[in-house]
């Protein structure tokens, strides 16, 4: 069957189906290049002293689900060096970072002849994969020049998700310069914190207000004082009194043996 003005329809979809499909992947073409990882160090100029160390980091930023890293990564091992992260362990070893957690590590080392960095790390589940933005590694440099400027230069990175798909990624290395050894940083002396707190005595403005000369402890030091001094003075008049009633009756007795032996004395005079 055909509908009258068919061809017609036809001649003028198909220019809209074809710039409907181009316009359709081209911008899923600039979504995929949006939505690209980016693995960067930081800073972008490290300047390290002469014998002194300083850090560099590499970050991954714009992850999706990524569950591993493969980075290769050189230097110029004449004018800097790795300093060993571990040093219980036989090799130069960097610092691996938790936005990517190091459960199963493939590769980390850090050769100062070659100059060649390696890191090769994996997830192990339950560790949910890295989104976002964070540290994955950690490289501390040691000066050996003056003068010179060179790079870390990133040579290749490959990041993969929990299936080891891996995904576009991008790359961004950093300088490194060599200069004089740094003046180190003044410290400032911890101050002391401990003060001293002034007592503030406060007077009062009436005279109302005016404390007694005799505290109240006094008063009951006198009261005690008067209960001690009415228990010797009752203690005092028992004595006297029992005193007082011995010379009382001990001069009746007096008097009374006198009185007899008056009364036989005069019987013997009598009976003579």
């Amino acid at each position: 069957m055909v509908i009258p003005g068919m061809p017609v329809m036809r001649r003028l979809l198909h220019p809209l189906w074809i710039t409907l499909l181009l316009l359709a992947l081209t911008s899923r073409a600039a979504f995929a290049q949006d939505g690209k990882a980016l693995v960067r160090a930081e800073p972008a100029v490290l300047e390290v002293g002469k014998g002194q160390i300083e850090t560099l980091q590499i970050l991954l930023v714009d992850a999706q689900n990524v569950y591993g890293v493969d980075l290769q990564a050189s230097f110029d091992p004449a004018v800097m060096e790795v300093v060993d992260a571990d040093p219980t362990q036989a090799g130069i070893q960097m610092t691996p970072e938790p936005f990517l957690e190091p459960d199963f590590v493939v590769l980390n080392v850090a050769d100062n002849e070659t100059g060649i960095l390696r890191y090769v790390v994996t997830q192990l589940a339950p560790t949910p994969p890295a989104n976002g933005e964070g540290v994955i590694l950690s490289i501390q440099f040691l000066g050996k020049a003056t003068g010179i400027e060179t790079a870390l230069t990133i040579l290749s990175v490959q990041i993969a998700d929990r299936r080891g798909v891996k995904q576009p990624v991008t790359f961004q290395g950093a300088d490194l310069v060599a200069v004089p050894p740094k003046p180190p940083t003044p410290t400032l002396a911890p101050t002391s914190t401990i003060t001293l707190a002034t007592p503030t005595i406060l007077l009062p403005t009436s005279t109302s207000l005016q404390p007694t000369l005799r505290p109240i402890a006094t008063a009951g030091q006198n009261d005690l004082a008067n209960n001690v001094e009415g228990v010797n003075s009752a203690l005092s008049d028992r004595i006297l009194a029992n005193v007082t009633a011995a010379g009382f009756f001990g001069s009746a007795l007096l008097i009374g043996l006198s009185s007899w032996l008056l009364a036989s004395k005069r019987g013997d005079e009598r009976a003579k």
